[in-house]
Parts: structure tokens; C-alpha cells; sequence
């Protein structure tokens, strides 16, 4: 398992059959859902990268709701 942050947001990336990120946003206990996955053979960085778009995109629906 591997932990990295990403504006704020924890991003755990555990591999099994294939790989999964798990997403916490700051100061919330509950996860972000979809979980991205990724095969073995995709590997890390592309569940990362699939991990950080879910957290772009959340980051941008909540700026859009702010306006």
C-alpha cells in the first residue's frame, strides 16, 4: 500500500488482483466514490492518475456550486 496527498486529499493505492486507489478528501472520514482501478499491467501510475482526475473534477464540481 502506498499513500500520497494530492491537493489536500489522501489517495491510497492498495494492489491485489489489480490495482485500486482509495480516496479521503481533508477533514472527512468518508471516502470518495468510485474507487479508480487499474490492471496489474496499467500499474500504479495510471490508477495515480485516475485517482487525481476523480479529485480535479470534484474540486471543480464544488467551484462550479460556489459561483
Amino acid at each position: 500500500m502506498s499513500n500520497e496527498t494530492y491537493r489536500g486529499y489522501l489517495i491510497s493505492c492498495q494492489m491485489g488482483r489489480e490495482w485500486v486507489a482509495h480516496i479521503w478528501p481533508p477533514n472527512d472520514p468518508h471516502e470518495l466514490l468510485p474507487n479508480p482501478k487499474a490492471t496489474l499491467g496499467e500499474g500504479r501510475d495510471v490508477v495515480l492518475t485516475r485517482a487525481r482526475a476523480i479529485v480535479d473534477r470534484e474540486l471543480s464540481d464544488r467551484e462550479a456550486v460556489s459561483i
